[in-house]
């Protein structure tokens, strides 16, 4: 990507939830308010998944961060959730919905 582009960058959102559902192997299911801006919606949900896939493979960096042995980190650029480099989000950054490629 781009590494002259500054993109205001923000974390994966702690947006409001509606209820929590404890699930088989102590999975839980979380419910977004209706206001919840799509872009925090999917990266709160992507920062999710991520944290149960690197659980589950044993500590694998997942989203794998090219060249790199840390993951992708999700957060929101501009309005659109993405994977970026947590160590320097200029450096790489992918939208996390190919739909919201720009």
């Amino acid at each position: 990507m781009d590494g002259s582009r500054r993109h205001p960058v923000r974390g994966p959102p702690r947006a409001p939830h509606r209820g929590e559902q404890a699930g088989r192997l102590g999975r839980r299911g979380r419910y977004f308010t209706t206001g919840a801006l799509k872009a925090d919606a999917v990266a709160a949900t992507a920062d999710q998944l991520q944290d149960h896939a690197i659980e589950a493979t044993g500590g694998a960096a997942l989203p794998a961060r090219p060249g790199h042995a840390h993951p992708l980190s999700a957060r929101v650029l501009d309005g659109v959730a993405h994977w970026v480099c947590p160590q320097d989000p200029p450096h790489h950054w992918e939208p996390i919905l190919p739909t919201d490629a720009r």
